[in-house]
């Protein structure tokens, strides 16, 4: 028996009671904490007024909601204000250094493990080879990696709160379990466990694209936009892979299991490639740019390690007159504009921000799948600046993973003192 349960699956359910109306006042409190603590993330200090109007609570609700903050060491007030004829306000802002937060990202060849305070700041990063992807092995590596970084910045293990995980296929919703993923010998919750009780703390497993969709919504260009779009082409070193998350209205859209999206595996060719789903013409497998240029590589000799480097080389060859290159590439920019059509004729979203290795080709191949995106629309669907490139790109996993767990603090019933 492990020495405490993940406080997630009660998170799910009192998400789930929020978004259906049912609310308690220990859920709307929280729901309120949750709301002031975000807003002073993104914000040096803050006084009551500004936080009563940015959140539209009344003054008493954000005084009593600061307090709570203040009683969990997670807010501390910074200075006093400018004076507008009275006594001069108090500023409040985020204890970045209350807790300390986790954040890993699981690949097939590294593991990177970061250290980051409350307020998203990185304290040290580290990037660790992995050949046994045994969840007992991968456990071990993580903990003693995130227990080196603690040690080696004078930190105290118990101040930190949580740890998130990034790794690619799907999670259950109470980020206990792993259900489906490449790397087969981590499904089950065996990887959950041996973390918890390794790191003593909460951890939560979550899948890569919502890793980077957390990252995209704390600091990327998603904040101003309502109904966007997260696609991760290209998700972890070597593997192609294709992810996707929708946002509206500042909610996620998960479904009944939190496996809504399910991009990957829409088929764009009927008949097509076999995908190792078991089905033809998936849209990830006929994306897949490693067999789309397999003939080119071998026609020139070519060997490569990563998708990055893929990549690269795409980018350079780019311009040169290879009428077998130039199908390839052609190729792969119409069927991904053929998916990407689909996927704004279900959402009809603001924005779709592009984020994975695919982004290492940069704007060129950017403004090559808009034409080919919009000739796949319907006019009422398509806008010009439609899709961005993120600019969220190196670590964007590990952030993420980290910027979850620091926003649901208020949730874990955590205190810095």
């Amino acid at each position: 028996m492990l020495p405490f349960e993940s406080p997630y699956m009660e998170l799910s359910a009192k998400m789930s009671i929020w978004l259906n109306g049912d609310l308690n006042s220990k859920l709307v409190r929280q729901r309120n904490q949750e709301q002031v603590f975000s807003i002073l993330r993104a914000n040096d200090a803050l006084p009551v007024s500004e936080l009563s109007f940015r959140t539209r609570l009344s003054l008493s609700t954000v005084k009593t909601v600061l307090s709570d903050l203040e009683e969990m060491g997670l807010v501390v007030v910074k200075e006093q204000g400018a004076s507008t004829g009275g006594r001069r306000p108090a500023l409040y802002a985020v204890n970045r250094t209350a807790a300390f937060v986790g954040g890993v990202s699981v690949g097939y060849r590294y593991l990177k493990c970061g250290l980051f305070n409350v307020d998203g700041s990185l304290i040290k990063m580290a990037r660790v080879p992995i050949e046994d992807l045994k969840p007992e092995i991968v456990a071990e590596v993580i903990s003693k990696t995130l227990v080196d970084l603690i040690e080696k910045n004078g930190l105290a293990k118990e101040k930190v709160a949580g740890v998130g995980v990034s790794q690619p296929g799907s999670v259950d919703f109470a980020g206990k379990a792993i259900l489906s993923t490449p790397q087969e010998t981590l499904k089950g919750t065996t990887l959950w466990e041996k973390l918890t009780e390794a790191l003593q703390c909460h951890v939560f497993l979550m899948e890569d694209i919502n890793a980077h969709i957390a990252a995209e919504f704390e600091l990327g260009e998603a904040k101003g936009y309502e109904h966007w779009i997260y696609l991760l082409l290209g998700s972890s070193e070597s593997k192609w892979g294709i992810g996707l998350e929708a946002v509206n209205k500042g909610l996620w859209i998960r479904g009944e299991r939190g496996l809504a999206g399910e991009a990957a595996h829409m088929v764009i060719r009927v008949g097509g490639v076999e995908c190792p789903c078991g089905r033809r013409g998936c849209w990830e497998a006929e994306t897949d740019p490693e067999k789309l240029f397999k003939n080119v590589l071998e026609k020139n000799g070519l060997t490569v390690e990563s998708l990055e480097e893929l990549f690269l080389l795409i980018d350079d060859r780019r311009d040169e007159k290879d009428t077998q290159f130039d199908a390839a590439y052609n190729t792969f920019i119409a069927l991904l504009g053929e998916g990407i059509a689909n996927i704004i004729h279900i959402f009809n979203p603001e924005k779709i921000f592009i984020g994975g290795e695919v982004v290492t080709l940069g704007e060129k191949f950017l403004e090559e799948l808009k034409i080919k995106t919009m000739s796949c629309c319907l006019p009422p669907y398509w806008k010009n600046d439609i899709l961005e490139l993120t600019h969220i790109i190196e670590d964007g996993d590990v952030l993420g993973a980290a910027s979850w767990v620091i926003g649901h603090l208020v949730f874990l019933n955590f205190k810095a003192y």
